[in-house]
């Protein structure tokens, strides 16, 4: 199941750019991308720089006001989408 506690990985077929104030994920296999806002790409740099979801979490719960669950849920939502797409996955190491 996923939670705070998931090991996160991308996979070497994912690449990222920075477009202004956007990232933009592409899966070489599919040839889809995906743009993340400023939330969404602090959180993807974390993942790149080898944070895990709860340090990454919890970083942004420092960054933002935000009420806890709500980051949750909104990380858990913006993780199941980028999983769907191909760009991050579970690591089961």
């Amino acid at each position: 199941m996923l939670g705070l506690d998931s090991q996160l990985r991308i996979p070497s077929h994912v690449v990222s750019s920075k477009v202004v104030e956007t990232a933009v994920l592409l899966n070489t296999k599919t040839k889809k991308y995906f743009a993340l806002d400023d939330v969404g790409m602090r959180f993807w740099d974390g993942l790149k720089s080898g944070q895990t979801f709860r340090e990454v979490y919890d970083a942004l719960l420092g960054e933002y006001d935000v009420v806890p669950a709500q980051l949750e849920n909104d990380l858990l939502e913006l993780i199941q989408n980028l999983m769907d797409s191909g760009l991050v996955e579970l690591d089961r190491e």
